[in-house]
């Protein structure tokens, strides 16, 4: 019969062995870092998977930590193949890699940045432009400045005749007619009738010819160009109604000119409704 001291130590020694974790007699381990191929730093958040190398089955798999680590632990030895999947870099299955019972087997993957070489870039021409509409104006002007679809007014024609008007210049330097409307003001007509009112554009915006001389001096004006038949003006300015089309361009190099904008449209359209309310009154 054993002491009473041996049976107490043999009592402590069970309820010892009771509190530690049991540790699997099968338990393999894979684990290692992922790193660039080309800096090599340590990628993380890559999926690193550990596939069986007869079917190709997913044994276990784990993500790259702040270092590029991982930890995979198998249920069964055997031979296996890894796959690393990041988004940045080319995807990759490696050769394969044999476990045994108990094992713990230590990698290096390396990924493949996955940036695509693009071909080489050649310049063929540069062109500055501040205004592609007023670059379509300089493009016709030159094009059929002496005879061809439209009648230009340039910039320098305005200045040799220096009316006080853009209708007197209309007038003057295109022919145009121009008629008072009490309803209205001042009009250019291009075909003959005064019901045919012709559309027209300021910086290809669209307005009605008798608020130009409210909206610009003849001295701010670039260039005009007048359409008269149905074909004739550019494609965007295409006019149906058979009255024609007149398109004026304000110049960019002015300290007093700028762009046509909504808040300057709204500023004029808050004039006019004034001046119109006055009129109303009286």
């Amino acid at each position: 019969m054993p002491s009473s001291r041996a049976l107490s130590h043999l009592l402590a020694s069970v309820f010892v062995a009771s509190l530690l974790p049991a540790v699997p007699a099968s338990a393999q381990v894979l684990r290692g870092t992922v790193r660039s191929n080309v800096t090599d730093a340590p990628i993380s958040g890559t999926r690193v998977t550990a596939l069986t190398g007869t079917d190709g089955r997913e044994e276990g798999s784990a993500t790259t930590d702040s270092i590029g680590e991982f930890v995979i632990r198998v249920g069964h030895p055997g031979i296996y193949r890894i796959a690393a999947v990041h988004p940045a870099f080319l995807a990759a299955t490696f050769a394969e890699v044999e476990v045994e019972a108990g094992e713990e087997v230590t990698l290096s993957l390396r990924l493949v940045d996955g940036a695509v070489p693009l071909p080489p870039l050649e310049v063929v021409g540069r062109r500055t432009s501040r205004n592609s509409t007023l670059d379509g104006y300089f493009d016709r002007l030159q094009r059929y400045g002496r005879g061809g679809p439209g009648r230009f007014l340039t910039r320098q024609a305005i200045a040799d005749v220096n009316p006080p008007t853009l209708m007197q210049a209309l007038q003057v330097g295109m022919g145009l007619r121009v008629q008072y409307r009490p309803e209205t003001g001042y009009t250019p007509f291009i075909v003959r009738g005064t019901s045919c009112v012709p559309r027209t554009y300021l910086d290809g915006m669209s307005i009605e010819p008798w608020e130009l001389d409210a909206l610009v001096p003849p001295s701010e004006i670039e260039g005009v160009e007048v359409y008269s038949g149905p074909v004739q003006p550019p494609p965007a300015y295409a006019d149906r109604s058979g009255c024609g089309v007149i398109l004026v361009w304000s110049r960019r190099d002015s300290e007093n000119m700028q762009p046509m904008t909504w808040r300057r449209w709204a500023t004029f359209g808050g004039l006019v409704g004034l001046l119109l309310g006055t009129a109303v009154a009286f």
